[in-house]
């Protein structure tokens, strides 16, 4: 089997048919595929192992190709993706907002021109090896007090699909690692209480050590 072809293959599309010609394809070639229904499901799938390739559909429910593309950009700089849809003309231009280094225009285009693009972007991407999976970095959440004494309302931002969302927590929570899950992705988010006072002081004993 030819090295080009050992590579892992993430394919996003919410239609069952495509997903299962283009993964059945592509695994006949020798890739490694992996498939996901829509953005939310490819992100759950890139918490478990980090892929090559990220190949997705554009117009898709829940999380389009579009937001997904723009995710992975951030996170994994690294990775080329491929934008396939049937539903815009490539021709001339990307739709605006799209990010991506290749399409792959479905109805129009053959499977073995989806080969060659997977193949060309592989050659031309600087080899990296199997980024391993670990636990995301904690959060630090100043809090500024409640004088009502009821719940306290903070935000937090999970890292996986880098949407905020709003948590409430009781006063009486210890300064102690805690973990909500987010009400988009469900992804677990680490987070910490800090007191303002704590966190500031903090800050100023750092400038002071520069100093």
């Amino acid at each position: 089997m030819n090295d080009l072809h050992r590579h892992k293959i993430l394919l996003v599309d919410d239609e069952p048919v495509v997903r299962h010609a283009l993964g059945m394809v592509m695994k006949k070639i020798g890739y490694d595929v992996s498939t996901a229904a829509d953005g939310y499901d490819a992100l759950a799938q890139l918490r478990r192992t980090v892929p090559d390739i990220v190949i997705s559909d554009l117009n898709m429910p829940r999380m389009s190709g579009f937001e997904l593309f723009r995710i992975v950009r951030v996170r994994f700089p690294h990775i080329p993706l491929i934008a396939m849809s049937g539903a815009y003309d490539f021709s001339d231009h990307f739709p605006g907002g799209l990010i991506v280094d290749a399409v792959y225009p479905k109805g129009i285009c053959r499977f073995t021109e989806l080969e060659q693009i997977v193949a060309d972007l592989i050659r031309a991407t600087a080899p990296h090896a199997n980024l391993p999976t670990c636990e995301p970095a904690q959060l630090q959440v100043p809090v500024f007090g409640n004088e009502s004494g009821g719940e306290l309302s903070i935000r937090l931002t999970c890292i996986e699909c880098l949407r905020t969302f709003s948590f409430e927590f009781k006063q009486d929570v210890r300064m102690e690692t805690q973990k909500a899950h987010c009400p988009f992705c469900a992804a677990p988010v680490r987070y910490v209480i800090r007191p303002l006072g704590a966190m500031l002081r903090k800050v100023f004993e750092a400038k002071k050590a520069v100093l």
